[in-house]
């Protein structure tokens, strides 16, 4: 179970294979914009910095302000992106191009916004979605804004449960003030979501199972599954199994005294781990029992730094855990 979603949040291999970024900006924009992108306060002003470096007058905060229009509404983005990748799955599924409602209406909005504003990166997205929307169709890949996206169903349905996270962190990027506001994150349909500031994407397998995943830091990761269709080993077995493989994805050890105290009133398990990996080798973890709603939740922060790192942020989405 971990090993696909810690694929999920570090890669998307072959999803997409970028194209040197014509500027910095480009660079963090195109970061931050990924399905398993991050923000940070570090990131945050590192855009301003090198924001600076090309104004013309100097004056980082308004070089921001006009990256920020050029790239287009977000809203409209976002409602472009979860429209055309609804559009996309249906088109891999009939094996020929579809183009829903939805698609056609965010397509409409923005046609009318740019006569407005003038062209904005929008205007790309529309002229490439009908070449998107063929390669998917063909299960195949095709090019936008200097990367390859390859048409799997996988790779889909990933894209279609990052695409408010992505959003998210964009409009924190480009806003005035950092830190991000704490919102809900909550896949439909899942029972336990979190209460966070940061920006976390989702992928629902099936109707039973949803994969968290997120990457908080340029070096921690978070990596959930929800699991609503009870389990039938005992339960002790239940909450070994997800430590048992992060230990054994690391070559590592356990390291401290295991956490056997019951989480917020029910069965739980919370241990830490390091091993001997190059990547993420650090790993914080806890399998959270909800026996009468017959609830499974794994959490594990991954870490390339330390232990410690990744214990401090298993602390901070253990507390923005939240049942619907």
């Amino acid at each position: 179970m971990m090993s696909s979603t810690v694929a999920t949040v570090l890669g998307l291999s072959g999803l997409r294979s970028a194209a040197a970024p014509a500027s910095e900006l480009d660079r963090i924009v195109s970061l931050v914009g990924d399905p398993d992108g991050y923000i940070d306060a570090l990131l945050y002003a590192q855009f301003r910095t090198e924001a600076a470096k090309v104004a013309s007058d100097g004056d980082g905060v308004a070089e921001v302000a006009r990256y920020a229009s050029s790239f287009g509404d977000l809203l409209l983005h976002k409602a472009l992106s979860e429209a055309f990748w609804d559009s996309a799955e249906r088109s891999i599924s009939k094996q020929q191009v579809i183009r829903t409602a939805q698609l056609e209406a965010a397509e409409a909005a923005i046609r009318v916004s740019e006569t407005r504003t003038g062209r904005t990166r929008l205007s790309l997205y529309l002229e490439q979605t009908p070449k998107l929307l063929e390669a998917a169709s063909k299960q195949s890949w095709a090019m936008l804004d200097g990367r390859a996206y390859t048409f799997i169903q996988s790779i889909v349905v990933t894209m279609r449960g990052s695409v408010d996270a992505r959003i998210y962190r964009l409009a924190a990027l480009f806003a005035p003030t950092f830190p991000p506001a704490r919102r809900r994150w909550n896949a439909p349909g899942c029972p336990v979501g979190f209460d966070t500031e940061v920006a976390i994407s989702h992928v629902r397998p099936n109707p039973a199972y949803t994969i968290y995943s997120a990457q908080i830091t340029e070096s921690a990761v978070l990596s959930a599954g929800v699991s609503a269709r009870g389990w039938r080993d005992a339960d002790e077995l239940v909450l070994k199994q997800s430590m048992e493989l992060d230990v054994l994805q690391t070559k590592g050890n356990l390291v401290k005294e295991l956490d056997r105290s019951r989480f917020r009133g029910t069965p739980s398990l919370r241990y830490a781990v390091e091993g001997t990996t190059t990547v993420l080798q650090f790993r914080a973890g806890r399998t959270w029992l909800i026996p009468e709603r017959k609830i499974n939740v794994v959490i594990s922060i991954f870490s390339n730094t330390s232990v410690s790192e990744a214990a401090t942020w298993l602390d901070r989405l253990e507390d923005a855990l939240v049942l619907a």
